[in-house]
């Protein structure tokens, strides 16, 4: 969702409201409501009012810009130009003159909208948007995300544009899948770029309470170019062991290209196969890793040593094409049975013994599978699997709203939102291990090309993030959450915004509002606003559906139970069209009225 479209529901921070402290060389527009003896006056800057001692001849009701400058013991306010008409682009044009700033059309309407919104600024903030304005081809939009840096007091520099910018041009989770598109077209990746496509993977891919991760597991793995699945299967005997890798792959590419782009889960085969595969019981595949799992090291190290003692011989024989001398197969097949075999879940014991044949096809067939089990990759595959399996059957049985919280907690570690934090706490072996940290590599290793510009737009993307995650302004905390939201059964991405009063370092859940910004498969997009004041709870529900209050109420007394349930009252539910008639009260942040009195200004 773009910036233009959140400001227009719950818009950048009001600062003449929620920040009452002038700053050394900002520039401001007051007025003079009344003049007092002894040189004293009244003066509103936005919503404000402050008493001054005049060192200059103002006049009553006139309007003037002022600039800020700190002394050691008062603040001064220095009158910038002469007293403004009722020409605003003439004011803002003759005040970019005193400031020695171009009067440019585009740079008049950018000074123009920050003061009429009493947005402050100081000289060098408005030049260093100039130039950033002066460069960029769409005007309008580099305004608003120049508006929206100035308000919310973000450094104007060019890193923090691109960030916002490539949030408001693209979403986050169509960044996330384009890179990962342009990282599966490749024939092979980098370390760094198979674990990019592992932590898209996971945060994108199965669902919490989809029960089918093995088909998950292999349609992902598959387009990953990634082997280590395809092997452990074929270990466990749910592939045969002279399938190729490409052929088990183009048996899938019918499922694959109908499939990919929209959802993993939702099937349609085209390969008997690959249906057959696909389908094949997790609970078996769950116990066969475990087994070999918990035998790993025994069954590496005596894997290795029937290599070293047997291999030579056997590639021989497969290459001429003949039997193993009687004496060698028989210490070899002796070597299996007594060693290996017991270490091994009932039916791969069958499917190695099968194998004990002295002819080049079976000794073929066998060395594949020693080889297997001599791959660490692949134990670390059937490792990560298991795990895997067990967060979605933990997360089965979790309540739903925890469920939710377990993903956001996944992807804030996972995106890296804490990653200068880390950096900081010198926990620099887990930087890798975040999606930040590994684009910064993949960045560093390739200077040009698709992938490059792509991984450059998402870590702008996670700067955004970053940037607009958590702020606080007189005493009112604001958190902004962003997050890929497939994975919960949603369209795309779920936006959160909060705001509420601080307490004990949290937002208050007493006195707060938070605005759900949904894609919804049938509901389609969907804002709910949700205020709470002394614990009781008003909520309104933006839809364009004609027919959505009849589709709502049935959920309302659900929704006043549960709310019971935690302590809240629910007052009332309404709704309402999302792109007419926006109601005024998503434009509202929350306020807290403050007065200046006495002295303390001179201008």
């Amino acid at each position: 969702m773009s910036i233009d479209r959140i400001s227009q529901r719950l818009p950048i921070i009001n600062q003449s409201k929620s920040e009452n402290k002038l700053k050394d060389g900002q520039i401001v527009r007051g007025k003079i409501l009344k003049l007092h003896p002894k040189n004293m006056a009244t003066i509103q800057i936005g919503s404000n009012k402050l008493v001054a001692k005049l060192e200059a001849s103002l006049t009553l009701g006139e309007r003037y810009y002022l600039q800020v400058h700190n002394t050691e013991d008062l603040l001064h306010l220095k009158i910038v130009g002469h007293k403004l008409n009722n020409q605003s682009n003439q004011n803002s044009a003759e005040l970019l003159k005193q400031l020695g700033l171009k009067p440019t059309k585009d740079n008049i309407a950018l000074a123009q909208t920050l003061l009429d919104d009493h947005i402050r600024f100081n000289p060098d903030q408005l030049k260093k948007a100039f130039l950033i304005l002066e460069k960029e081809s769409d005007k309008e939009q580099t305004k608003s995300i120049l508006k929206h840096m100035l308000a919310g007091n973000l450094p104007v520099t060019k890193s923090v544009f691109e960030a916002l910018m490539s949030q408001n041009e693209r979403g986050f989770t169509n960044q996330i899948h384009q890179l990962q598109q342009l990282l599966l077209q490749k024939s092979s990746q980098t370390l760094p770029e198979q674990n990019v496509l592992n932590l898209i993977k996971q945060l994108t891919g199965t669902r919490l309470n989809n029960t089918n991760i093995i088909e998950n597991e292999i349609l992902l793995d598959v387009s990953a170019q990634q082997k280590e699945f395809f092997k452990a299967l074929k270990l466990i005997g749910v592939i045969k062991t002279d399938v190729d890798f490409e052929v088990w792959k183009r048996n899938l590419e019918p499922f694959l290209t109908q499939n990919l782009d929209s959802n993993p889960n939702v099937s349609k085969y085209t390969s008997h196969d690959a249906k057959s595969v696909l389908n094949i019981s997790s609970k078996y595949v769950i116990e066969a890793f475990n087994h070999l799992v918990s035998n790993r090291e025994l069954l590496f190290n005596l894997s290795e040593k029937w290599s070293q003692l047997f291999s030579k011989h056997i590639n021989q024989s497969i290459s001429i094409q003949s039997s193993l001398p009687s004496s060698i197969f028989e210490q070899a097949s002796q070597f299996i049975l007594d060693e290996i075999s017991p270490l091994l879940p009932k039916q791969q014991q069958q499917q190695l013994e099968s194998l004990l044949s002295n002819n080049p096809q079976s000794l073929e067939k066998l060395m594949r599978i020693m080889r297997l089990l001599h791959d660490n990759q692949v134990y670390h595959k059937m490792t990560q699997f298991i795990v895997d399996h067990q967060l979605v059957n933990e997360n089965r049985n979790l309540p739903l709203e925890q469920q939710f919280l377990n993903h956001i907690k996944q992807f804030t570690v996972m995106t890296g939102l804490t990653y200068e934090n880390l950096v900081l706490e010198d926990h620099s072996s887990q930087l890798n291990n975040t999606l930040k940290g590994l684009l910064l590599q993949i960045i560093h290793q390739n200077n040009e090309g698709p992938i490059s510009d792509q991984s450059v737009r998402l870590l702008h993307s996670i700067n955004g993030l970053q940037l607009q995650s958590v702020s606080e302004l007189n005493n009112i905390l604001y958190a902004h959450l962003q997050i890929p939201a497939e994975k919960i059964g949603l369209v795309n991405e779920l936006e959160l915004k909060f705001e509420g009063k601080k307490k004990n370092g949290k937002i208050d859940t007493d006195h707060c509002r938070i605005h759900f910004y949904l894609e919804l498969s049938h509901l389609k997009e969907t804002i709910i606003d949700m205020n709470v004041q002394n614990r009781s709870v008003t909520v309104t529900v933006y839809n364009d559906m004609k027919n959505l209050k009849t589709i709502g109420n049935p959920f309302i007394n659900l929704l006043k139970e549960n709310l019971k349930s935690m302590n809240y009252t629910l007052s009332t539910v309404s709704f309402k069209p999302l792109h007419s008639n926006i109601d005024n009260s998503l434009t509202e942040n929350l306020t807290y009225e403050t007065n200046t009195q006495g002295m303390d200004y001179r201008i």
